[in-house]
């Protein structure tokens, strides 16, 4: 777990950036100023922010140069060298790479709303949420391709539908043993065809365990075969559940406010998985730990 002094000495490293965010800083030497080792704050800047020190470095100034676009009639390379880049074709690059738009074409189109800027983070505000979770979600995340064919139960649901969920899979636990060609006992909980265009959103929910193929499935049940899908996946640890409070829930709120917005992928909303495996332990064991995996492009 984090000290206080690490978490206050990154949000120094932050805010003295932002201030000369203009400049042309050395970084190492920024480092040696907050007095911690620069071996053990590069650790623990990437596993606090999400990000490695010069990846948010970078997509800052790519931030404040989009506004600078929109707000003044600079030449290109006057911005990009403004803003630490070498050329106006690196600069370019890095932009289009980051924001899916060319700084050009932003100048062009100044009511175009740039996805993904990087808002300065507040180092306090993410050590306060991961101290109210008692160290249950690890600060860190994978990106990895999943390939799996399911056969469970499906229905229609939306997000106040919680407290109905443990029920849901009960039943389906007590109907596994009908799939007789499962590959193992891991439990998957699949959200997909969301529809958010209300303020609660909408999804078909399946509970289901992976198969080796679909040439039989028993009455009563589906299939859903998820191809290639590229995931970002995080582990949640410890009880789903706790009084009126629902840690995972806790853990999705954690995941989408501070994880999401650093991720170089973007969500596409074709997926949520949960993944229960030997490491599950039950919904109210503190030692349990399960993989949640939202679909990115």
């Amino acid at each position: 777990m984090y000290t206080v002094n690490y978490i206050d000495g990154i949000q120094r490293f932050v805010d003295n950036f932002e201030k000369h965010i203009e400049e042309d800083i050395d970084i190492d030497e920024a480092i040696a100023e907050i007095h911690i080792s620069k071996f053990h704050f590069y650790r623990l800047f990437k596993e606090v922010v999400g990000l490695s020190v010069y990846d948010y470095i970078k997509k800052r100034r790519l931030t404040r140069a989009a506004e600078h676009i929109k707000q003044s009639q600079d030449d290109m390379l006057t911005i990009a060298i403004k803003y630490g880049f070498s050329s106006q074709e690196v600069f370019t690059r890095n932009f289009k790479k980051m924001f899916g738009i060319t700084p050009g074409r932003l100048r062009k189109e100044p009511h175009f709303k740039i996805s993904n800027p990087l808002k300065p983070i507040n180092a306090n505000s993410i050590f306060l949420e991961v101290k109210a979770l008692n160290g249950k979600v690890r600060i860190e995340e994978r990106i990895e391709t999943l390939s799996i064919k399911l056969i469970g139960i499906s229905r229609y649901s939306h997000d106040e539908n919680v407290s109905t969920i443990t029920p849901f899979i009960n039943s389906f636990l007590q109907q596994v043993d009908r799939i007789a060609n499962r590959r193992n006992d891991v439990l998957y909980r699949v959200c997909y065809d969301v529809d958010q265009t209300n303020e609660i959103h909408t999804y078909q929910e399946l509970v289901a365990v992976e198969v080796a193929d679909f040439t039989v499935v028993p009455e009563g049940m589906i299939t859903k075969e998820i191809d290639s899908a590229k995931v970002v996946t995080f582990t949640h640890k410890g009880r789903l559940f706790q009084d009126e409070e629902g840690r995972v829930l806790n853990t999705y709120h954690f995941i989408c406010y501070h994880r999401i917005p650093v991720l170089d992928g973007k969500l596409t909303n074709e997926l949520v998985i949960e993944r229960y495996g030997t490491e599950f332990l039950g919904p109210n064991d503190d030692n349990s730990k399960m993989d949640i995996s939202f679909s990115i492009t």
